[in-house]
């Protein structure tokens, strides 16, 4: 995203320390999402791609779940097969086109997956708590803007 000319440029030190405390965070991320895989007896990008899947709102194609996980048209139906025989995500054909499959997630399956979050998202809550609503609200537009796909 391009600086706006009123804004000064960010120290570099600032910089670092920002793009230091995200590789720590992203690594966290990862550890902590393949221990919750492993609780749920399925594979950790399996449990990425039911992310993006529980994410989308209403029913998902497989051309779209493979754009946002970046992971081949290949890789992806494997990844579908391997959550639709677990009991993670039902495949049916789109209403008005036969032809066109959509995923949607199975809502006890998310339940599931979503109370190993409970930790985190009161981690979440407790931290929001000690920050005024503006603090909140630039942290989430910092976030949503570094997360934003090109």
């Amino acid at each position: 995203m391009e600086r706006r000319s009123n804004q000064p440029a960010p120290p570099e030190g600032s910089v670092a320390a920002v793009a230091e405390l995200l590789a720590s965070l992203v690594g966290q991320a990862i550890l902590f999402n393949e221990q919750v895989a492993r609780a749920l007896g399925i594979g950790a990008v399996d449990l990425q791609a039911f992310g993006v899947i529980s994410r989308y709102d209403g029913p998902i194609s497989p051309t779209e779940v493979a754009a946002r996980t970046g992971l081949p048209a290949s890789t992806t139906t494997r990844v579908l097969d391997r959550l639709e025989q677990a009991g993670y995500v039902v495949r049916s054909a789109v209403p008005g086109d036969r032809r066109k499959v959509g995923v949607e997630v199975v809502q006890e399956k998310a339940a599931e997956v979503a109370r190993h979050y409970l930790g985190k998202v009161q981690q979440i809550k407790k931290l929001n708590a000690k920050r005024t609503d503006a603090e909140v609200a630039a942290v989430t537009s910092y976030l949503s803007e570094l997360t934003a796909r090109p």
